[in-house]
């Protein structure tokens, strides 16, 4: 047997004893459209949701389809309109946590006991990115918390956050074909005025109707292009770092086609806008 057969059969036979194996994604230097790759243990809170799929035989794979935030040991936050992005031979969800490589093997993979969309949710209104754009995901399990895998904050209060915040994502890192890194990509963005940037949309595009929403908040630059949420972006966290603290703000949850191309605000769902909401829901779940 040759090398490279002894390697391939080692390959598989690791498969089967994890279970699945993620797809390969396509390397690239920069997720987030114009970010920089992140640093083990920087995003503590960081949770890659993703399909479990078919594969060859007995085998499964899975693949990214969005982000989300761990807020409790058992629960994670996300988009209403992420929960739809799973392919339709998806055999079940699943949660990692606790890396910055899709390929890592030292992450932790936990199943979904339920997945609870918003009760106004809408999947028709805007492409499934509309008002109520929020869920939360319960997982089967408790996650065990360690340096790489930490809870972030709620906001404290409902009102529209100011200065700067940031982004981390697996989403594509290419507005003109998608991208998709192993590695977890991040940027800074300065927060954008919610009157601002519904006159900057609107003005973008007069002859569309605006989608922005009241739960919505803007980051990005409207002077310059190159730094974007994107494809698979969707769920994946905004947050504002304190001291022993980190509180999420946002979930990207739409912005412009092709990423990045001009200057154009990325839209999250504001977090804080929900705050009555998520705490009601994980208290009755």
């Amino acid at each position: 047997m040759s090398p490279l057969s002894i390697v391939a059969v080692l390959a598989a036979l690791m498969a089967c004893v994890h279970g699945l194996a993620v797809e390969p994604q396509q390397p690239s230097s920069v997720g987030v459209a114009g970010g920089h790759d992140a640093q083990p243990g920087q995003f503590p809170h960081m949770a890659s949701i993703q399909a479990v799929v078919p594969s060859f035989w007995v085998f499964e794979s899975s693949q990214n389809i969005c982000g989300g935030t761990l807020i409790a040991k058992n629960w994670v936050l996300t988009t209403a309109h992420c929960l739809h992005t799973a392919p339709a031979n998806a055999k079940r969800i699943e949660v990692v946590l606790g890396t910055v490589s899709l390929r890592s093997w030292s992450s932790q993979r936990i199943g979904v006991a339920k997945t609870i969309k918003h009760y106004g949710y809408d999947p028709e209104w805007n492409n499934g990115a509309g008002f109520f754009d929020i869920a939360l995901i319960k997982l089967a399990s408790d996650a065990k918390l360690s340096d790489s895998v930490q809870l972030a904050a709620l906001p404290v209060s409902t009102r529209a956050p100011t200065g700067s915040a940031t982004l981390s994502g697996w989403g594509s890192t290419s507005g003109d074909q998608a991208v998709y890194p192993d590695r977890l990509q991040t940027v800074d963005l300065p927060l954008i005025d919610w009157s601002l940037c519904f006159y900057f949309i609107s003005d973008s595009d007069p002859d569309r109707v605006n989608r922005m929403v009241e739960s919505n908040l803007c980051a990005g630059s409207l002077t310059e292009p190159g730094v974007a949420i994107c494809n698979r972006d969707d769920g994946s966290p905004l947050v504002q770092k304190h001291p022993n603290l980190t509180t999420v703000i946002g979930m990207a949850s739409w912005g412009l086609q092709d990423c990045g191309s001009k200057p154009y605000p990325s839209v999250f769902i504001h977090v804080g806008y929900f705050l009555s909401w998520i705490e009601s829901t994980m208290a009755k779940n």
